[in-house]
């Protein structure tokens, strides 16, 4: 566990969020650390530290929550069937969407679906054709998201599979996202009917995050066709229903938008950018949001010929890319140390494997020297364990190339 909740905010500085519900509201931080204290076995701590992953995903802690996953896949790494392999490459692309890490996020959905293919899963479909969706759609490849989120609509089941720990998206977060996807190409009546679909289906649920999500799409589309009042109150709308429902990272990004909303007006302007500032000095916000937010303000500052505010801005935006990577190499050294152990784990396996095979061999010439016998030797492959042959055949990605992602441009 980290130090503080701040140890590593600044870890990944900067960019849209899924609307995701989860439903931790009635699991604590501390009941989830008592349950892994409790575990007398692997499997046992595998899933508790699942949860906690997918608890610190919630409350958009997005470093504590890969670290969870870390230890989830080490624990797990003896009986790589017990936890199905597609609720991990779900919440590891999911955490790499919130890093800024697209490319990476599609990867491991990519993965997902075809273990989930064949098991003929379809609701673990749904779940990673969205996640490689909304990845493509921060890649500006809106084609390939379109049809991602099209084919999530499609494997989305009409009940629920109960042998998954994942916690899946809903069909508002689809819709939501379909409408995100209209508005990049421009389509607003369409962009209108899939996101008013997102938001009958949170009203029903009473979805906090879809809600506020889908009021932020609202506003962005009215935003578009240029009806800069209505812009405004749904923008606003979407702020009180995240601060309403503490998803403060959503709060950051509507405060964003609603700098190019009052633009060019620049004490509104400078306003809601002082706003969503405070925001993230007081709240954990993913990389996503934080970048969002200061893609908007750039260029909203640039847009008002503010050289100064501008020059400020990117400054500071430096100074928090080198204090990020600066901060990620005490968190780099434990990943580095957790693959030792991988690595360690499967030379053990491998060096038991052919001791073993040795001995059966000798064992085998041993009978055919004493009966003069003619013995058939069949070359027998060691059989290595899957985790380590998955180990070993995977190119794993460590999330120390969120320094990469510092590294990217704002805009």
């Amino acid at each position: 566990m980290f130090s503080s909740k701040y140890d590593y905010l600044w870890q990944v500085v900067f960019f849209i969020v899924l609307g995701t519900t989860y439903g931790f509201s009635q699991i604590s931080e501390k009941e989830l650390n008592h349950s892994i204290t409790n575990c007398t076995n692997h499997l046992c701590k595998a899933k508790a530290a699942f949860k906690l992953s997918e608890y610190y995903l919630e409350t958009d802690e997005i470093p504590k929550a890969q670290k969870w996953l870390d230890s989830c896949k080490l624990w797990n790494f003896e009986k790589p069937s017990a936890l199905p392999p597609s609720d991990i490459y779900s919440l590891q692309s999911e955490l790499f969407y919130y890093f800024g890490l697209f490319q990476f996020g599609i990867t491991e959905a990519h993965k997902g679906i075809e273990i989930a293919k064949q098991e003929k899963d379809s609701m673990a479909l749904a779940d990673l054709f969205f996640f490689k969706g909304i990845n493509h759609f921060e890649m500006r490849n809106y084609e390939n998201a379109e049809t991602d989120l099209h084919l999530a609509k499609k494997y989305y089941p009409i009940s629920k599979p109960q042998n998954h720990l994942r916690t899946f998206i809903l069909p508002e977060h689809i819709f939501n996202n379909l409408g995100q996807v209209k508005i990049q190409l421009k389509q607003w009546d369409s962009a209108y009917f899939y996101n008013s679909k997102a938001y009958k289906i949170a009203q029903k649920q009473k979805s906090g995050r879809a809600l506020a999500n889908s009021e932020q799409t609202f506003g962005l589309i009215q935003l578009g066709k240029k009806n800069i009042d209505s812009a405004i109150y749904y923008l606003e709308s979407s702020k009180e229903t995240a601060l309403q429902y503490a998803y403060y990272d959503i709060a950051t990004l509507a405060e964003g938008y609603l700098m190019k909303a009052h633009f060019p007006k620049r004490d509104s302007v400078m306003h809601h950018f002082k706003s969503g500032e405070n925001l993230l000095l007081q709240y954990p916000v993913n990389t996503l949001f934080t970048r969002l937010f200061y893609r908007e303000a750039v260029r909203v500052f640039d847009s008002l010929q503010m050289p100064l505010q501008t020059i400020q801005l990117q400054t500071k935006l430096f100074n928090r890319r080198f204090y990020s990577a600066y901060k990620a190499i005490p968190w780099c050294k434990i990943f580095h140390n957790n693959t030792l152990k991988q690595k360690k784990n499967c030379l053990t396996f491998t060096s038991t494997n052919l001791k073993n095979r040795k001995n059966s061999i000798f064992s085998v010439y041993l009978l055919f020297f004493l009966h003069g016998g003619v013995a058939f030797i069949p070359k027998k492959k060691i059989r290595n364990n899957k985790g380590c042959y998955n180990f070993k055949k995977q190119k794993s990605v460590t999330i120390c190339m969120m320094i990469l992602a510092v590294a990217l441009p704002v805009f």
